[in-house]
């Protein structure tokens, strides 16, 4: 097991939940500023207006996965709203990888 997902499975990061994915797109799950994006685009992580902070990652060990899996649609210090695109995915791509 790989460091990311004792993390998360252990919860050292905070509580979490797990979403089937459905569509191409991730879009934020709530309104705040984008207070970080990786570069791989697998992860990004949102600041709310009152300083809760959310990461929303993408599948378990996509940081390994190459960039063309995922298109970055936002850049890190944009503000968002809730629904908003955040991250394409390339579906028969990130399908084949994992």
């Amino acid at each position: 097991m790989r460091f990311w997902d004792q993390a998360f499975s252990q919860k050292l990061m905070g509580n979490g939940v797990a979403f089937k994915i459905l569509g191409d797109t991730i879009s934020s799950p709530c309104d705040g500023a984008l207070t970080a994006v990786f570069p791989t685009g697998h992860a990004f992580g949102l600041t709310r207006s009152d300083g809760v902070e959310v990461l929303v990652h993408i599948g378990i060990d996509t940081v390994y996965l190459n960039v063309e899996v995922f298109t970055i649609l936002s850049k890190q210090g944009d503000g968002v709203k809730c629904g908003e695109p955040i991250i394409k995915l390339n579906l028969d791509l990130l399908k084949k990888k994992t």
